[in-house]
């Protein structure tokens, strides 16, 4: 399994306590994390007979109760104790859901134990691209044929996010996060619709184009 920075950033308690609140507790955090958890609900309810999630990486576990509370059977997973500890530590929820410990690039899950895998940020902030792949399939394997991430997209039309990727590959950054819908269609999954967060920011959901999902 790979090594890279970003792995070991969330496995520190200082940065674990503080991350909601540094991220989503000003007006604009909210309205983005109230938008994202919308747009996750509309996903998975367009998809239907969905009944166990797999939250990858849940970190804190923001969207845990959003799901929990809506009838489904919300398993997170996270390599960072320290930041699934801040869920257990100060949720105020009688009951927390199931969650584990491990890597991304090799699930201690069996083949299709859950029926859609989940992804917030993580593949957006976190990973780089020569580890998405096998963390693809992975979900791939875990799950029996739904996936639902949350992305940016480029439209033909949305020049402006188009020249700020082009910009920022000239300068030598890294422009990933805009390319990892053409990483999961080359992974073998198929784009059923976009659900809009905001202007930058989509929900996709795909389907394993191997599995049958016939509510999709």
């Amino acid at each position: 399994m790979a090594t890279y920075g970003r792995k070991f950033r969330y496995r520190n308690k200082t940065v674990a306590e503080s991350y909601f609140n540094k991220r989503f507790s000003h007006p604009k955090g909210r309205r983005e994390h109230e938008a994202t958890g919308a747009a996750l609900a509309r996903a998975v309810e367009g998809i239907g007979g969905i009944e166990k999630i797999l939250d990858i990486a849940c970190g804190t576990g923001r969207f845990s109760e959003l799901f929990s509370q809506n009838g489904y059977r919300y398993f997170g997973a996270d390599i960072s104790l320290e930041m699934m500890g801040v869920l257990r530590n100060h949720s105020s929820r009688a009951i927390i859901p199931p969650l584990i410990q491990c890597d991304a690039e090799k699930l201690p899950f069996r083949d299709n134990a859950f029926d859609c895998v989940l992804c917030v940020r993580f593949m957006n902030e976190h990973i780089p691209a020569a580890v998405r792949e096998n963390v693809l399939k992975e979900m791939r394997r875990v799950s029996r044929g739904s996936l639902v991430v949350q992305s940016h997209r480029i439209k033909p039309m949305d020049l402006f996010i188009f020249l700020k990727a082009f910009v920022r590959k000239l300068r030598g950054a890294d422009v990933s996060k805009y390319n990892i819908n053409n990483e999961i269609l080359k992974a073998g999954w198929e784009r059923k619709r976009w659900v809009r967060i905001n202007r930058r920011l989509y929900v996709g959901v795909y389907q394993d184009a191997s599995k049958v999902v016939d509510s999709l």
